[in-house]
């Protein structure tokens, strides 16, 4: 039986997928505007000239990728662990 300790640590299920998700979303969406920044920096070294616009949209598709990738990783070793 539960007691009222071990009930206030427990989070509910969707608690368990949220927060990793959130906290994807901080973590990759905080660098969506230096990867635009560096892709308009860098990509000229390449003989490809984007227009902002562009190179927003290209650090949006990887972003979207990388948020996804990084939400299931989190959720697979917190199974792992047991959390």
């Amino acid at each position: 039986m539960a007691t009222e300790s071990t009930l206030s640590t427990e989070a509910p299920m969707g608690k368990k997928f949220m927060r990793p998700l959130i906290e994807s979303i901080i973590d990759v969406g905080s660098g969506l505007f230096l990867a635009t920044a560096l892709q308009l920096f860098v990509f000229p070294f390449f003989g490809m000239y984007p227009t902002v616009w562009e190179s927003f949209h290209i650090a949006v598709i990887f972003m979207c990728i990388s948020i996804l990738r990084s939400w299931v990783w989190r959720i697979y070793f917190r199974r792992q662990r047991g959390n």
